[in-house]
């Protein structure tokens, strides 16, 4: 395979830092270390954003179930 004047090669090898494959508790030490860094939602605001995604989604479901229930009796009016 050649290469562009001015580009690197992009084999997997030269992507990968040496210290990426070191040991799993490496792995879950960095796992932790970002997890730490995570801005968690307070509980106020998990159980707004709860309640907002249950609602949604049966209204959602109540939509869907209407106009299922309005083709079924259309396609029974029509073809049967």
């Amino acid at each position: 395979m050649t290469t562009r004047p001015g580009r690197e090669s992009s084999s997997p090898a030269s992507i990968i830092p040496k210290n990426a494959a070191g040991s799993p508790f490496g792995f879950i030490r960095d796992t932790v270390a970002e997890i730490r860094r995570v801005t968690w939602p307070t509980r106020e605001e998990a159980t707004r954003l709860t309640v907002m995604v249950v609602t949604v989604s049966l209204v959602v479901g109540l939509v869907l179930g209407l106009f299922d229930i309005g083709f079924s009796n259309l396609v029974r009016k029509v073809f049967i």
